[in-house]
C-alpha cells in the first residue's frame, strides 16, 4: 500500500520550501512567503489532481483491436519482417472475426470480454470455412494466445 501523500517542509540551501513528494517533488513556494492554509490548499489540489488522473487513466478500456495494433507493434520492432508478417496476418484475421448473436467485431470488444469460446469458434471457422490443416490453425492460436499473454503481463 502506497504511503499517505504529506505535506512537508523542505531546506533548500537557506531557504524552506513547502513540497510534496506526491506524484514527484512538487514545490508550492517558500515557507517565509506562502502560508500554510495557502500551501495545504495548493496541496490538496495537487493530489485531487493526481487522483482523478489516474480514475480517469483506469477508466479507459482497451479494445481487443487496440490490443492487437500494441502487439503487432511490438513484433514489428522486436521480430523478424517474416515473423511480422504472419503474425499480423493472423491477428487481422482474428479482429475481423464476427462473434455473438449481433455478431460483432473481435476487433471492436472490449479486450477483457474476449472468451476462450470466441477463440474456439474462430478456430473452427478457419478449418470449416477456410479449409486451414490442424498446424496452420495452431500457429494462428498461439499467436493470438501469446498476444493477450504478452499484454497483459506488460500491464501488470
Amino acid at each position: 500500500m502506497p504511503r499517505q501523500p504529506k505535506l512537508r517542509k523542505k531546506k533548500i540551501g537557506k531557504s524552506v520550501y513547502w513540497f510534496t513528494k506526491a506524484g514527484g517533488e512538487t514545490y508550492f513556494g517558500n515557507v517565509d512567503e506562502v502560508p500554510f492554509k495557502e500551501a495545504r490548499k495548493l496541496f490538496s489540489d495537487h493530489v485531487k489532481s493526481l487522483f482523478e488522473s489516474e480514475r480517469a487513466s483506469k477508466g479507459t478500456t482497451l479494445t481487443a483491436g487496440d490490443l492487437m495494433e500494441f502487439f503487432v507493434e511490438w513484433i514489428k520492432k522486436n521480430r523478424s519482417q517474416r515473423t511480422y508478417s504472419t503474425r499480423k496476418t493472423y491477428c487481422n484475421r482474428f479482429a475481423s472475426f464476427r462473434v455473438g448473436s449481433h455478431k460483432t467485431l473481435i476487433d471492436d470488444l472490449p479486450a477483457h470480454k474476449v472468451k476462450g469460446a470466441d477463440l474456439e469458434a474462430w478456430l473452427d471457422y478457419l478449418k470449416n470455412e477456410m479449409g486451414l490443416d490442424v498446424q496452420t490453425r495452431v500457429h494462428a492460436e498461439s499467436v493470438v494466445l501469446q498476444k493477450y499473454r504478452r499484454t497483459v503481463s506488460e500491464s501488470m
